[in-house]
């Protein structure tokens, strides 16, 4: 089980809501968290709560969406590589996929071996899975999933670069509830893993919630200027047995997860306790460059960037 939350353009509300969303999702993943708006992507292997911030970088691309992710460790190790988000190439490198996913898949393992990928955490076989333009009735597990897609080519170098310009924020759920989308009443649109914690950060922010929308199971979406729209179908396989199994009772979660104790349980931090520390500590900071993915450079003003993979 890990969080997901975002909103599709930068408005001085948005801003505000993705703060206490940020906290608030640190409740389903606290082992390490990251962000992108598909252009740029930013990671950090520790708790969200007490670290979190936006780059400058991101920050600056007003018109771009945002999506902050936190995980709780059900298939490989905590590391910033482990971390999402994840950037995958195609197989033929002519398309790109950044993500994150909120959830498990169980047959990784053979969708990596047919597709001739490897990655230690089982969400990124599933974005490779989709920038190959394969069948996602193939893949069998559960979550919900925020990605950005386009084409990639490669400059006179020989260097492969990636279209940010093209690519489209998606989302998607399937074999799961877990994917709550929310217009406010001024036009943007905020979603996350829970209604509850949509509601609670639009609350806390001091916005007003217009409508949420009905988000369908296997349904592809995409965010259109302030509208969310329907992309086709993208039916998933059974949800089967997932790698995470956790238990949610009176307040306590219990862990499964690699990097926990079976069987360890810990009291979740009050909501007020959150927004609290999120107010006292909320700041934007540029981040050093030792601390980016060396992912792109800003590019030509067509919007191409090159692509370290």
């Amino acid at each position: 089980m890990c969080g997901i939350f975002g909103f599709d353009k930068w408005t001085p509300y948005t801003e505000r809501i993705l703060g206490y969303g940020a906290m608030l999702i640190e409740q389903r993943g606290r082992q390490s968290w990251g962000l992108t708006n598909g252009r740029y992507l930013y990671k950090r292997p520790e708790r969200i709560v007490g670290n979190f911030k936006v780059p400058k970088k991101i920050y600056t691309d007003k018109d771009r969406g945002v999506v902050v992710h936190t995980r709780a460790a059900s298939v490989g190790e905590v590391s910033y590589e482990n971390t999402h988000p994840f950037l995958v190439i195609s197989k033929d490198q002519s398309r790109y996929v950044i993500g994150v996913h909120n959830g498990g898949i169980s047959n990784y393992e053979k969708l990596g071996k047919e597709s001739g990928f490897e990655h230690d955490v089982d969400s990124p076989h599933l974005f490779r899975w989709i920038a190959d333009g394969r069948n996602t009735r193939e893949v069998t597990g559960w979550g919900a999933i925020v990605w950005w897609e386009g084409p990639t080519q490669k400059n006179e170098k020989g260097e492969l670069q990636y279209c940010w310009s093209e690519g489209k924020q998606y989302l998607a759920r399937f074999n799961s509830e877990n994917l709550a989308v929310a217009k406010l009443k001024t036009g943007e649109i905020v979603y996350g893993s829970t209604q509850d914690i949509v509601e609670t950060a639009i609350l806390a922010a001091g916005a007003k919630l217009s409508h949420f929308y009905k988000v369908e199971g296997d349904m592809k979406y995409f965010i259109d200027d302030g509208v969310l729209r329907e992309a086709g179908r993208m039916p998933f396989g059974g949800r089967a047995a997932s790698a995470a199994q956790v238990a949610v009772t009176n307040g306590h979660t219990r862990y499964n997860y690699a990097g926990y104790q079976t069987g360890q349980s810990r009291q979740h931090e009050s909501v007020d306790h959150w927004i609290k520390r999120y107010e006292e500590r909320h700041q934007r900071e540029q981040v050093p460059t030792e601390n980016w993915k060396p992912m792109t450079s800003m590019g030509d003003p067509g919007g191409w960037s090159r692509l370290v993979s």
